[in-house]
C-alpha cells in the first residue's frame, strides 16, 4: 500500500463486453477502469482506511489480488499482491493537489496512460521504500506504483513482485477506456 497516499485498495468487477482474454472492467461508473488481474480481485468501498487522509467527501473504491487482505493486514503483505484504488474526490482541484503532492517522492516519474497524466515508479521495492521511510516486506522485490488523474478521479494501482516482467505486466495492463 502506498504509504505516500495513506490510504489502502478496492476492487469490484464485470466482464467487459467482447472476446476473452479482454480485461474486466472495474471501478464505479464514470470512473472505470481495466486491468489484468490474475485471479478475480476482492474489494472494498468506502471505508475508513480507505478514505483515511483524503479530504471530506471522498469515495474510494478498491481491488486487490493477493494472498491477505490489505487492508486489514497489521504489516504490508508479501509479495506478489496486486491493488488498485478508485478515488473520487469533491473536487478536481483535490484531485491535483494530491499528485502535486507526491513529487517529494524522488523515484517517481512523470508517466502518461492514454489521456492520463501521473506519476510512475518501477523498480526494486527497497528503493522506494527508502524514500517513503518505511521498511521493504523483501528487499528482493519489485514494486510497481502509477497515480494518474482524471478530473475529479485519482487512480493508484500498485504492485509488488518477486517476479519484474510480471509487475511491469500488471502496470502496463491498467487502462481507463
Amino acid at each position: 500500500m502506498c504509504a505516500a497516499l495513506g490510504a489502502s485498495f478496492l476492487l469490484v468487477g464485470s466482464p467487459v463486453a467482447g472476446s476473452s482474454p479482454t480485461p474486466a472492467r472495474y471501478g464505479p461508473h464514470g470512473s472505470q477502469f481495466t486491468v489484468a488481474f490474475l485471479r478475480a480481485p476482492h474489494h472494498l468501498a468506502n471505508s475508513a482506511t480507505l478514505n483515511k487522509g483524503f479530504p471530506a467527501g471522498t469515495r474510494a473504491v478498491a481491488f486487490w489480488d493477493g494472498s491477505v487482505d490489505v487492508f486489514k493486514s497489521p504489516t504490508l503483505p508479501r509479495p506478489p499482491v496486486y491493488v488498485v484504488i478508485d478515488y473520487t474526490l469533491p473536487s478536481a482541484g483535490d484531485a491535483s493537489a494530491l499528485l502535486t503532492g507526491l513529487h517529494h517522492l524522488s523515484r517517481l516519474r512523470p508517466h502518461r496512460v492514454g489521456r492520463l497524466s501521473g506519476l510512475e515508479f518501477l523498480g526494486a521495492e527497497r528503493l522506494l521504500a527508502a524514500s517513503q521511510h518505511v521498511n521493504p516486506t523483501d528487499p528482493t522485490a519489485t514494486e510497481g506504483l502509477l497515480v494518474l488523474v482524471s478530473g475529479r478521479t485519482l487512480f493508484e494501482v500498485q504492485a509488488f513482485g518477486t517476479n519484474s516482467r510480471a509487475v511491469a505486466a500488471f502496470m502496463a495492463s491498467f487502462n481507463v477506456p
